[in-house]
């Protein structure tokens, strides 16, 4: 979140381009980030990665402006577009393992087709529907979306965002192996929940029973 010259304390508000990609292009050991809240802009190819190795980033910061070309050029499952976020560049998240992407955006702008599609090596009418993710947007967008090329490939838009309302709460009790990946309501990814509301799926949920066995 700071960096220190050893007199005066920056806060960090931009991933650099190619800022966390390595000297060949691809940083193979890179598995997980947390972004801290003051990061604005995130530069092109900065978590540039080969197309194996999956990336987990547990937050998008609420305050992220711009997002590069080839910003999560990797395998990611889960991606939140903040409600401050203006631009989106090309092959942004083409990894082709996405499941579920959230946009706070209630004034979606025209994006790119390759933002969000699986990876292809041919010509851009190959581009295909967005790895049958699914995508959540605030209640009253979904035409909007649909409108607009980059966005209406998804196989799915569901109106609706974690935290919306109470109609979305399910309970469910934790057993060993079977708990998919848990978010708090800050956005946070957790490793071992305890008994409390969550974001499971794009639902919130209540976590109950033996959560903490």
């Amino acid at each position: 979140a700071t960096v220190s010259d050893g007199t005066i304390d920056y806060v960090v508000q931009s991933i650099g381009d190619r800022g966390l990609t390595s000297s060949t292009n691809f940083n193979y050991d890179l598995t997980c980030v947390s972004l801290p809240s003051s990061i604005k802009r995130i530069g092109s190819r900065a978590f540039y990665n080969d197309m194996e190795t999956k990336l987990t980033v547990e937050n998008f910061p609420e305050d992220l402006e711009e997002i590069g070309d080839y910003a999560f050029y990797c395998p990611i499952d889960n991606v939140t577009i903040p409600a401050k976020v203006k631009s989106i560049g090309e092959h942004a998240f083409m990894g082709g393992k996405l499941v579920t992407v959230t946009s706070y955006l209630e004034e979606p702008f025209d994006i790119d087709a390759t933002v969000f599609a699986k990876i292809v090596r041919r010509i851009r009418t190959d581009y295909p529907t967005q790895n049958y993710a699914t995508l959540y947007v605030p209640k009253g967008t979904k035409a909007r979306y649909e409108a607009l090329e980059g966005w209406s490939y998804f196989a799915e838009i569901k109106e609706g965002l974690p935290g919306d309302d109470e109609t979305a709460i399910g309970t469910v009790r934790q057993e060993d192996d079977q708990m998919t990946t848990v978010y708090n309501l800050q956005g946070l990814r957790v490793i071992q929940p305890k008994h409390g509301l969550y974001i499971i799926n794009g639902r919130k949920v209540v976590i109950s029973g033996a959560a903490n066995k």
